[in-house]
């Protein structure tokens, strides 16, 4: 059976700050966004370095054809295991930080969402002309 995590970190939020202060406000936007933020930055390299581990292993097969040395392919499937596993935790805490997010600052991303469709209007606009 398993355990059903829900996520507290909007009531405990709303219960311990007072979001109608516009400072309050602006500044736990700003910290919560930029860590999710972060962890997307995370996320990508840790894609990168699985990429770069994948691409040894390619090097080092084509590089033991006719040769007698041998690679550590264990330590290269570890490593990649190890980044892959980090990456899930980073994933399911962003996952967990951007839902609070959506949930405390809904205007901020609905502002978001109708800039980024403007945005795309323009672009599309652009490709037209």
């Amino acid at each position: 059976m398993s355990k059903k995590v829900t996520n507290n970190l909007v009531s405990d939020i709303k219960r311990d700050h007072i979001l109608d202060d516009r400072t309050t406000y602006n500044q736990l936007n700003w910290l919560l966004t930029g860590f999710v933020q972060y962890l997307d930055k995370t996320i990508e390299r840790k894609e990168l370095t699985k990429a770069d581990i994948l691409a040894q292993a390619d090097v080092e097969a084509h590089a033991l054809e006719g040769s007698q040395e041998q690679v550590d392919w264990t330590k290269l499937e570890r490593d990649y295991e190890w980044h892959n596993t980090q990456q899930e935790i980073t994933q399911t805490l962003r996952d967990y930080f951007a839902e609070a997010c959506d949930q405390l600052f809904p205007e901020v991303n609905a502002k978001a969402k109708s800039q980024a469709d403007s945005q795309a209007f323009f672009a599309k606009l652009r490709k037209a002309s």
